[in-house]
This record gives structure tokens, C-alpha cells and sequence, in this order.
């Protein structure tokens, strides 16, 4: 019997909170839907989803900034879509920023600001995805043997 259904060899997910431990089940079904794992993003220095700034329109992202730069107060103007002004939601550093000249579609995430001021984490990779390398490597070798 034939299926158009892909074969599940490996699921990797990873999850934030008290239990921050990566999961990778191979050769297997995973009872646990990707979905599961949506919601609020990790709180940094008390800030979870109002780090990010999402995009209120289509168009052409416009910046003179850079992932690492300052934003010295909640309200700084940070980037255009179009005509239309973002403001960042807090000071920091820029961690996350859309590359300038893309179309960005409606609700996008085009800007992400760390906190944690001199502290920030802007530059390699967080905890998160170093579980998520890490996770693959794992998996992917046990798939290998």
C-alpha cells in the first residue's frame, strides 16, 4: 500500500521553561504536534513578546541600522516599512533586525531588541538553538546507525 505521507524518521523539538530539555525520537511517531511548542516567547530580563516589533503593513523594509546597535529608548525610530515608522518597544540592542530593501508581508517579525543593555546576547547562538544544533547532531546520528 502506498501513501503520499512523508516517513517520520526523527522528530526534534525543544522546549522552553523549567524543562528546557531537547527531544529527538527516532524512528518513531512523535505523539506530541509541532503546535504544542508555539506560544510566548523566552523572557529575557522580564520581557517576553514586547521585544519584538511585527510589521502593521506590506512593503519595503527600510533601516539605517544594525543587529548590535543601541536603541537608547522605547519609542526610538528603528525602521520603515514603506512610509510607515516603527518605533522600538524598549531600549537595548538590536538582536534581531530584517534585512534592509526586503518585502515584508503583513505581521512579520522585522525587529527584535535585547534588554540586557551591554549584557545582550547578539552574536552567535543562544541557548535555544544551540540545543536545536545540538539536537540534530544527536539525531542525526542515531538515524546513521
Amino acid at each position: 500500500m502506498s501513501t503520499d505521507a512523508p516517513t517520520v524518521v526523527a522528530v526534534l523539538a525543544s522546549t522552553t521553561g523549567r524543562n528546557r530539555s531537547f527531544v529527538a525520537i527516532p524512528h518513531g511517531c512523535s505523539s506530541t504536534s509541532l503546535t504544542d511548542f508555539a506560544g510566548e516567547p523566552q523572557v529575557i530580563a522580564g520581557h517576553g513578546r514586547d521585544r519584538y516589533v511585527y510589521s502593521p503593513c506590506e512593503g519595503e523594509f527600510s533601516t539605517t541600522l544594525r543587529i548590535g546597535d543601541v536603541v537608547a529608548a522605547a519609542g526610538q525610530e528603528v525602521v520603515r516599512i514603506g512610509t510607515t515608522i516603527l518605533r522600538a518597544p524598549l531600549s537595548g540592542r538590536l538582536r534581531g533586525l530584517t534585512r534592509a530593501d526586503a518585502v515584508v508581508a503583513l505581521g512579520a517579525k522585522v525587529v527584535e531588541v535585547d534588554p540586557r543593555g551591554p549584557d545582550a546576547q547578539i552574536y552567535g547562538l543562544d541557548e535555544r538553538p544551540g540545543r536545536i544544533a545540538r539536537g540534530v547532531l544527536e539525531g542525526v546520528g542515531n538515524v546513521a546507525r
